[in-house]
């Protein structure tokens, strides 16, 4: 059970990656945004990058604080209940 939820994830990941990468990729190609230059998605690619690694920065650093919150609280529990 563990082990599909870990590819599920990793699978989530991969393609939120492709898609992050993939969708600006196809408007610069396919030219769907008309009366753009170079210099506006030199703008456009940096302000796109800081955020997917703010997103990413920001949701590991809540999983990591959130695993160690869960593994806190069942040593919590599994002492009240030996203590009983």
């Amino acid at each position: 059970m563990r082990t599909i939820i870990k590819i599920a994830a990793y699978l989530m990941l991969f393609f939120l990656v492709v898609l992050a990468i993939a969708v600006p990729v196809l408007c610069e190609m396919l030219h769907l945004i008309p009366g753009t230059s170079s210099s506006d998605w030199l703008g456009f690619w940096a302000q796109y990058a800081g955020t997917w690694i703010a997103l990413i920065g920001s949701s590991s650093f809540a999983m990591l604080i959130a695993v160690h919150e869960i593994k806190a609280n069942r040593v919590t529990e599994l002492r009240m209940y030996k203590i009983q």
